[in-house]
């Protein structure tokens, strides 16, 4: 049952219920020891001039704000102010309504981070983004702020629930990092996603809330700040502000290291939480839980939560958000967003595969090439066609790396092997200068890493001979797409040539959408230019998937032609094609005869609908 609750849930603000780590404390908190000085901004009611009683709160009911708004209920308070529900008299539109307190408001640096979620709020337009439209001052000095009210339940109270259904989960995450990408967009660091602030209505729709922490840049929303000074920081250096259990290892060094990859980090622990129903470290002390993120990689979800099964690619695309170092995570909203779509996909469920193989199959012989090529999976795919006996000797014979392994594990070798997804073609080389699949994988990871750019051309070229489908799948997207995009800036080497060429003709599908993913996150490199240039050749497109084509061509087409899209896009499109969609819809427009001017088109709105259904979410 959905819950009515405001934006912002029971707390006014994310400073309440979030940690606050005094630079003198960044020593205690990098070493573990417990801190008695991190202070939650609850516990300030409990120490403040006075805490305010409820009923204090409610004498705001049913007065006139601003001559515009009427305060109908008191739905949600704390240390820091309430929240309301109330009413756009003029256009008879509900709203919800944030007032700090006049104690706190005389807080300057509260009181600025108010004005600074106003701005927020105001300046990111998206579907998963509760909107701000109004911000001012009471009589009394308290500032207000007037937000989108939305009836919903806090995917906090979800997750309590126990673990999500895979489905579910992923309609939520991706619609969380659409939020993400659209915040990060307007230069804004949200800094305090958590499911307290996530919000899911009746009809699955998630909304993004609270930018009480967030990190703006005021200067580059308003044009009468485009010739400003950059906005000063709230946050001193070593101080540390958020909800630990959320927070980016890089926050235990303070505010100025974290950046927009720190709300994927965050984003990361969310998924974790709804797929396993628990968090990926649940220290309780502030301090030792930063040492331990800092420290630790995160544990499997099969060790956290036994009796869960998550789809392996699911899962990498979780690990790789809460990946330590900032360097390793994807780059951008939009990689997650592709990589959550690639993995939703085709998500490897071995145990599924096991009853394809036809009993009499004997191993291949790129199987039985050493104990390199032996791996659990292998094991599992032909357990489910041999007798334990059978199983074991072939175990035997791998290890021992005989030449002999045919006769010993094949009873039954007159019958032909079945192709099996796990083994490389005969053909295939199993390394490059004594390198394998996994080992050049790290190299370009490495290489992207430290942007260097000739290594990780090499590392990219290997991969294509020895591994193609994971150099074009999500685990390596944003790595991939942060080599092509480096050495499109290169020309005197010829690894660049060779890159771009493997995209092109050497890699499928897979290497088009690599293509059209550096076209998506790289706009304005040379990398991008020259994908667009290959993506527009006469036939590129034929070998390429539906689902890309009819993005691709939602993305180049002029604005009188998109209309004809909107039907495909809806029947063949991923989440590609719903972002295009989504982009055309919030285009800026003067009048419903501008050919650009599709907010209201209502076909356009109704492939949206449809698109949103079929990707769950």
């Amino acid at each position: 049952m959905s819950k009515s609750t405001p934006p912002d849930g029971p707390s006014p603000s994310a400073i309440d219920d979030a940690v606050t780590v005094p630079r003198a404390e960044r020593a205690a908190a990098a070493s573990g020891e417990p801190s008695a000085m991190l202070i939650s901004s609850s516990a300030l009611e409990e120490r403040g001039q006075g805490s305010l009683l409820q009923d204090e709160l409610a004498s705001l009911v049913g007065k006139l704000i601003s001559d515009r708004y009427v305060v109908h209920e008191l739905i949600g308070h704390g240390g820091m102010g309430a929240v309301y529900r109330g009413e756009q008299v003029h256009l008879r539109k509900r709203v919800a309504i944030k007032v700090l307190r006049p104690d706190m408001a005389r807080m300057i640096e509260l009181s600025v981070r108010f004005e600074r979620e106003a701005i927020a709020g105001a300046h990111v337009s998206h579907p998963n983004v509760v909107a701000a439209t109004d911000f001012g001052k009471l009589d009394d000095g308290s500032q207000f702020l007037i937000l989108e009210y939305v009836e919903g339940t806090p995917l906090k109270d979800l997750i309590e629930q126990g673990p999500m259904p895979l489905d579910r989960a992923l309609a939520i995450s991706r619609q969380i990092t659409m939020a993400l990408g659209a915040v990060h967009e307007k230069s804004i660091v949200h800094r305090d996603v958590k499911p307290q602030n996530i919000l899911v209505d009746a009809k699955g729709t998630v909304k993004l809330l609270d930018f009480g922490l967030a990190k703006v840049r005021v200067e580059l929303l308003s044009d009468q700040g485009r010739n400003a000074k950059p906005s000063p920081a709230l946050t001193g250096v070593g101080m540390v502000m958020g909800t630990f259990a959320y927070m980016a290892p890089e926050a235990a060094r303070g505010m100025e290291g974290v950046d927009a990859r720190s709300d994927l980090y965050a984003l990361g622990v969310v998924m974790y939480e709804m797929l396993t129903g628990k968090r990926p470290f649940e220290e309780s002390d502030p301090g030792l839980h930063l040492k331990k993120i800092r420290s630790e990689d995160p544990p499997s979800m099969r060790q956290r939560a036994p009796e869960i099964t998550v789809p392996t690619r699911i899962e990498a695309v979780v690990l790789r958000l809460l990946a330590r170092e900032p360097d390793r995570r994807f780059a951008s909203a939009n990689e997650v967003l592709a990589a959550l779509d690639e993995a939703a996909a085709a998500p490897e469920k071995e145990l599924e595969k096991a009853p394809e193989m036809a009993p009499e199959a004997a191993p291949t012989k790129a199987a039985s090439a050493g104990p390199k090529r032996l791996d659990k999976r292998a094991l599992i795919l032909v357990a489910g066609g041999l007798s334990a006996l059978a199983v074991l000797l072939l175990v035997v014979v791998l290890l021992r790396g005989g030449s002999e392994s045919q006769e010993t594990s094949a009873p039954t070798a007159s019958a032909a092997p079945a192709p099996s997804p796990t083994t490389a073609p005969e053909s295939a080389p199993t390394d490059i200068d004594g390198a394998d699949a996994t080992e050049w994988a790290e190299r370009l990871r490495r290489a992207a890493s430290r942007k260097e750019w000739r290594p990780g051309a090499k590392a990219f070229l290997a991969l294509a001979k020895l591994d193609p489908a994971r150099l074009t799948g999500s685990e390596l997207r944003g790595d991939v797409a942060t080599v092509v995009a480096g050495i499109g800036f290169e020309t005197s080497f010829t690894e660049s040539d060779q890159v771009f060429d493997a995209l092109e003709n050497e890699l499928g599908s897979g290497g088009l959408d690599v293509l059209f993913h550096v076209v998506r996150t790289r706009g304005g490199s040379k990398a991008s230019r020259r994908a667009q240039d290959i993506l527009g050749k006469p036939g590129i497109l034929d070998r390429a998937t539906p689902a890309l084509r009819v993005a691709y061509e939602l993305r180049k087409s002029a604005c009188p032609d998109k209309r004809a899209l909107f039907s495909r896009a809806a029947e063949e499109g991923d989440g590609r094609a719903l972002e295009e969609l989504l982009i055309v819809k919030d285009v800026p427009c003067s009048a419903k005869r501008d050919p650009c001017c599709y907010r209201e088109d209502a076909e356009l709105k109704d492939a949206i609908s449809k698109l949103r259904a079929k990707l769950g979410g």
